[in-house]
């Protein structure tokens, strides 16, 4: 699994608490929201709708990235 992040913000802040506390280590791929890079191409087809933060998985991509954001249900 891969989480797209802007470790600055908070809901970004929360999900890698969460993470920590259930000791679950995920690849982490940090997104330049200032740079407009959440609303690229190719960041979309991670997220479509452009928000963050996005897990993704090789697994079971139609199961992960339907979650408009990883930190709704913290």
């Amino acid at each position: 699994m891969k989480l797209y992040e802007f470790s600055p913000a908070p809901n970004a802040m929360r999900v890698s608490i969460f993470l920590a506390e259930l000791s679950i280590e995920v690849a982490r791929v940090n997104v330049d929201i200032r740079g407009g890079e959440n609303l690229s191409q190719q960041f979309k087809q991670h997220a479509p709708n452009g928000k963050f933060p996005t897990l993704s998985s090789m697994m079971a991509p139609q199961f992960v990235n339907q979650w408009p954001c990883a930190a709704t249900s913290i």
